[in-house]
């Protein structure tokens, strides 16, 4: 069992925007740059960017290794060189192979985009010194986004004696802008890990990721309109084996996107896949269920940030079978709007027949800060409510604003108020209790010291069907603050310090008495070869899931961790707990380990070895009894060019004797165009004869047609 950690984290912007030094400047070129991975003064006939801040390990100093950033652009693509100078070239870490892994621990760069010019959204594009690349949004000031969406570009790099290189070209139809566009935002990160340094263009060290604290490009002339009309057909194959049964499943469906610039954007869908496997990357999701995996379908990735809110009000991993749908964005002004709409098929496991909808609205009061509003509406017969009737309706109204104030304080407030027909059984006067609040106070005043003050409010009655986490604070109140300080020590093999504290206190709605408090407590050390120890101590007492039947429970754990990151072969991590949980006492190891060979063959092992104790003083849990158990997970990815790499997995429950094997094959074959092949089998080894479960075979393939 693991347990993991909770913290606050800040969702406010911060009111320190760009100065008027931050501006580069874009050459327009007649012949565009070979992307080969070498940026050469012929093909970018630019000054490039130079002045980079160091933001560690010495925050607001020059760095160490300089970099070079040359733009260049044509009525197709923005074309972006890096010329990366680095002194320790032989520590170059590049352990991510996969698209739209998490790419900060390895020595990348990474290129924001304010396309739109309003000061809160942009796209991001980050590449390794492999070459692996990683793209998504972000919104409401940096502070909400991930790699959702998947733009078509492309990008390569090159290792030379005391440099690396990398060319990105991305072509303007990834793009939501005017035509007499002339300006963007911009932004431009570089993560150092071989010689431990990052450094950024823009803005302050604090909040350089802010999309308020941009730069501006500028020298953009004549550009076109991207191509107005997107179509991206699909059809898969599913043959799926059981021991006493075979079944082959054929599919297909259809993404049509417009392009009108800011002002007007349309997205159609009819049969959108759910089974899109390259979303997960440690397991091949072919069933079409809802577990917590980024959102990759076309049809709700883009502009998915549009209709982003605090209480994750539309999460749309719950719309399983979807039989069409359609979806209008843009921006009029300082206005930003955004209206979907979705009808379910009959079929959904959850939502059967149901219309689910989403209006969002919000305006620009000053530079980042904005207020806003949005409804979602389930209509049908899907939701079951806790008294076990069908609910026909479920409706929430939100209103949500975020403020910059100077001083490096930001607020963000958000209230929604539900209204369904379902009426849970509940105490006497409880019916209208129907409403949540949450309340975030941000103190940043450098890249070390972060404080954050929380206060979350929500009803017994408070209903979001399309929410994910909609009952998480049900019922109850919370007070909470989360302290994060670090210290830059740069002496020795120290690098860095940093503690961190959370305290939380709750209150019960309905009786108004206290559930007692609970007080998380961290530190670690980061050396300079980027290895790592830390402790950490939790203890409490939680009622965060009675609202589901779920009694509370005494938090009492304790962990160790050390790991190391630097090299470019290799990452090892493990931490121990031993604690109480769920009335069971527990051992918790846990380790995970990569290595990576000929720069493009990653193995990678995870395992964990879990002993229980049930019975540890918590009634209804019988006598005691000793539960040990593990839980091994072996992967091995080859990338065997840019566009086509293939992922096979082992994985063994010892807890229920259930084996798992499992391979991938990816190939983009054309921008924007893929396909798959994917292969999953199970057994149950419970009778020692490893009996099949499952078997599974699933095809798919998508070609993007754009005019």
């Amino acid at each position: 069992m693991r347990i993991v950690g909770v913290a606050l984290l800040a969702t406010m912007p911060l009111n320190v925007f760009a100065t008027e030094e931050d501006i580069v400047r874009a050459a327009r070129v007649t012949v565009p740059p070979v992307l080969d991975g070498v940026v050469t003064p012929e093909e970018y006939p630019v000054e490039p960017v130079t002045e980079f801040t160091e933001w560690r390990p010495e925050t607001g100093v020059p760095p160490e290794n300089k970099t070079e950033v040359y733009v260049v652009y044509d009525e197709v693509a923005l074309y972006v060189g890096w010329v990366c100078f680095e002194k320790n070239i032989d520590g170059l870490v590049a352990s991510r192979m996969v698209r739209d892994s998490y790419l900060n621990d390895d020595d990348c760069i990474n290129l924001m985009v304010d396309a739109n010019n309003d000061k809160e959204s942009s796209y991001d594009f980050m590449v390794n010194c492999r070459g692996c690349i990683y793209d998504g949004t972000v919104a409401k000031d940096g502070d909400v986004g991930g790699s959702a969406w998947d733009g078509v570009w492309d990008a390569k790099t090159s290792i030379a004696e005391d440099r690396w290189y990398c060319e990105m070209c991305i072509p303007w139809e990834n793009f939501v802008y005017s035509a007499d566009t002339e300006t963007m935002g911009i932004q431009f990160f570089r993560d150092g890990m071989a010689t431990r340094e990052d450094t950024y263009w823009a803005g302050e060290g604090n909040n350089f990721s802010r999309v308020s604290t941009f730069g501006t490009l500028v020298g953009l002339e004549g550009l076109q309109s991207p191509k107005r009309f997107s179509f991206l057909p699909y059809g898969t194959l599913r043959g799926e084996q059981y021991p006493n049964e075979k079944d082959f499943i054929y599919d297909g469906g259809v993404d049509v996107g417009f392009k009108g610039g800011k002002a007007f954007n349309v997205n159609v869908t009819v049969n959108p896949d759910y089974a899109q496997i390259e979303a997960d990357s440690e397991e091949i999701n072919l069933e079409p269920s809802d577990i917590y995996l980024t959102e990759k379908r076309p049809y709700f990735t883009e502009a998915n940030t549009t209709f982003a809110s605090d209480f994750n009000l539309l999460y749309t991993r719950k719309m399983t079978d979807v039989l069409a749908g359609g979806k209008v964005t843009g921006t009029a002004g300082p206005v930003t709007y955004g209206v979907l709409d979705v009808q379910l098929e009959s079929d959904d496991p959850r939502f059967p027949d149901d219309n689910v909808s989403a209006t969002r609205v919000k305006t620009v009061i000053y530079e980042a800060s904005y207020i806003g509003g949005m409804a979602v509406t389930r209509i049908g017969r899907g939701a079951i409510s806790r008294d076990g009737d069908l609910s026909d309706y479920n409706v929430v109204g939100y209103v949500d604003a975020n403020l910059t104030f100077p001083y490096d304080f930001g607020l963000s407030v958000a209230a929604a108020k539900s209204k369904t027909d379902w009426k849970p059984v509940a105490e006497p006067g409880t019916s209208g209790k129907d409403y949540s609040y949450i309340g975030n106070l941000l103190y940043n005043p450098n890249p070390t010291t972060n404080v954050t003050l929380n206060y979350i409010e929500q009803a017994e009655n408070y209903q979001a069907d399309m929410s994910f986490d909609q009952l998480y604070h049900r019922n109850r109140r919370s007070v909470g603050v989360n302290v994060v300080k670090g210290f830059q020590i740069n002496k020795g093999p120290v690098r860095e310090i940093e503690f961190s504290e959370l305290f939380l206190h709750w209150w019960r709605l309905d009786t108004g008495a206290s559930i007692r408090n609970y007080w998380c407590s961290h530190g670690s050390v980061t050396f300079n070869n980027n290895s790592f120890t830390g402790v950490y101590l939790d203890w409490g007492y939680d009622g965060r899931f009675y609202g589901y039947g779920v009694p509370t429970y005494d938090i009492k754990a304790a962990g160790v961790y050390v790991g190391s990151g630097t090299l470019s072969w290799g990452r090892l991590f493990f931490e121990y707990w031993r604690g109480e949980n769920y009335g069971a006492r527990y051992n918790d190891f846990y380790t995970e380990f990569s290595l990576t060979l000929f720069s493009k063959l990653q193995f990678g092992l995870n395992a964990e070895v879990v002993d229980q104790i049930y019975g540890a003083g918590e009634p209804g849990y019988g006598t005691e009894a000793d539960d040990a158990f593990m839980v091994v997970n072996a992967k091995i990815v080859n990338r065997i060019t840019d566009d086509l790499y293939w992922r096979a997995i082992l994985q063994g429950n010892s807890e229920f004797d259930v084996y798992l094997a499992s391979g991938l094959l990816s190939w983009t074959y054309l921008p924007g165009s893929t396909l798959y092949v994917a292969f999953e089998e199970r057994r149950d080894n419970s009778t020692g004869s490893m009996d099949l479960l499952d078997r599974r075979l699933f095809v798919k393939m998508s070609y993007l047609i754009s005019i």
